[in-house]
């Protein structure tokens, strides 16, 4: 999905390699309130993890559920723009 939102591969690739090991980590942590409705906590959430800090199995699969729908959305917006 990143790879047709953003057209320079190896900045996409940047993007995501940042945002999983230095934007969210600190977030989850640092503001679990916040931090468990993000991707990779929800990832996390469906493992049935007993930390307390995490969503649900059922709350992190509906999480991980809209980011799809929405990357997805955004996706066909942005080839509907470039293909025609």
């Amino acid at each position: 999905f990143v790879g047709a939102l953003v057209p320079n591969t190896p900045m996409a690739v940047a993007g995501i390699l940042v945002w999983s090991l230095v934007i969210e980590p600190p977030v989850i942590l640092g503001l679990p309130e916040v931090g468990r409705w993000l991707p990779t906590a929800g990832a996390l959430g469906l493992t049935n993890s007993p930390d307390p800090d995490l969503a649900s199995q059922w709350a992190g699969g509906v999480a991980l559920a809209i980011y799809g729908v929405t990357a997805f959305v955004l996706v066909r917006r942005r080839l509907q723009q470039i293909d025609i």
